[in-house]
């Protein structure tokens, strides 16, 4: 009985990270990504 619901917070605890995840690439992420590429790209020339 536990174990299950231990399981059952977890799982949810991974849906809330994929779909904060997703949110992440489609709105915010997209910006904070492009920021990221531009960070690694100028770190990767020098």
């Amino acid at each position: 009985m536990e174990m299950r619901f231990l399981d059952k917070i977890e799982d949810n605890v991974a849906v809330r990270m994929w779909e904060l995840f997703h949110f992440w690439k489609s709105g915010l992420g997209a910006h904070c990504g492009r920021i990221y590429d531009l960070a690694s790209v100028s770190k990767d020339s020098s």
